[in-house]
């Protein structure tokens, strides 16, 4: 039996209902006994006490598990009123039961005698009281165990966005990044030594911080991230030259907004991936900032060549942005632009 996350480990709730019957008629026994007032009918009725408190126990349980219910303290209205409903009728059967064996307690007959009445006002406060009992039990039964789920959900949770985390990191650090890199490096150390020395700092201030990014938090500040990101672009400005431009406009008052790691460098590459440019026609990337949206924007002029692409670094941000919002990622792709707006937190 399901709900809609969760397996209920219904034998084992069954079996404890059990054992809480047993230990609650066990102690009406005692305090019978205590008080000298055990006798034959005395023992029909505790009889009766246990198989009522398991019933109704086991009724409940169903019923709650049906309806998926995962807190019986806040239960549904509909809810509730099935379980009081579920008690008055199991008590109101065994009462009739009672009547049938002629074991009722003599007091309870003599008032039933005088008012039928007042036989259904006990019937409704004994089902109100029982019923409220086994709703708490109920409540630290299924709590106990959906509180172990919640941990269980939440540790997977983690090591999914650990795994997310790690997936985008080797997509960052891939063979032909370096390769690129360290190609252009070296090419720029026989023009410009200078320059060299730049990019060299540049690319080493990148994989510090990609590599530093699996021992910190998962968010980031905006701030930290265009940083990351005019790095990339720097590195790639010296690689191809006028046929890249660039255009960063982010207001200071969002600059300690939070956003995940690596939310705006793989949009960038992506641009870079996929579009052809040239010094006649290059490529002109705007990152700017509109109602906390921060939008990554590029001409479109498509490879002729596609590059292959199964879009996981896009994927992968929106499962990433997923652990907080229902949509932190909207893509808008048109004849001739191309535009990611991600939700700063």
């Amino acid at each position: 039996m399901r709900c809609e996350r969760y397996d209920y480990p219904v034998k084992i709730w069954i079996q404890r209902s059990l054992v809480f019957a047993l230990t609650t008629t066990a102690l009406i026994a005692l305090a019978t006994y205590t008080a000298g007032l055990m006798s034959m009918n005395a023992v029909y009725q505790i009889s009766f006490t246990f198989l009522i408190i398991l019933i109704v126990a086991l009724c409940n349980l169903f019923i709650h598990v049906e309806n998926r219910v995962e807190d019986p303290i806040k239960s549904p209205f509909h809810v509730k009123l099935a379980s009081f409903t579920t008690s008055v009728f199991v008590i109101f059967c065994f009462d009739l039961l009672e009547d049938a064996l002629n074991v009722k307690d003599p007091k309870i007959r003599d008032l039933i005698l005088e008012s039928p009445w007042r036989n259904y006002f006990i019937i409704s406060i004994q089902a109100c009281l029982l019923n409220f009992i086994v709703l708490l039990w109920l409540y630290f039964l299924m709590s106990d165990h959906f509180k172990a789920q919640h941990q269980l959900e939440r540790s997977r949770l983690e090591k999914s966005t650990e795994e997310a985390i790690n997936k985008m990191l080797r997509q960052q650090i891939q063979p032909h990044f370096l390769f690129n890199a360290l190609a252009t490096l070296k090419s720029l150390i026989r023009k410009d030594s200078d320059l060299a020395e730049d990019y060299l700092v540049r690319l080493s201030d990148f994989l510090r911080i990609t590599i530093a990014a699996t021992k910190t938090e998962e968010l980031t500040s905006v701030q930290q991230e265009i940083k990351l990101c005019e790095d990339y672009l720097d590195m790639q400005k010296m690689r191809f030259g006028e046929a890249l431009n660039y255009q960063i406009e982010i207001p200071e008052s969002v600059l300690e907004k939070r956003l995940p790691f690596f939310s705006i460098q793989p949009l960038v590459d992506n641009a870079l991936k996929h579009n052809a440019f040239t010094i006649d026609e290059p490529l002109c990337i705007e990152i700017r900032e509109t109602d906390d949206w921060l939008i990554v924007s590029n001409r479109k002029n498509v490879k002729k060549i596609a590059v292959e692409s199964n879009g996981s670094g896009l994927r992968n941000l929106m499962d990433r942005y997923g652990n907080y919002l229902l949509q932190g990622v909207v893509i808008e792709d048109t004849s001739n632009r191309f535009n990611v707006k991600i939700k700063l937190l």
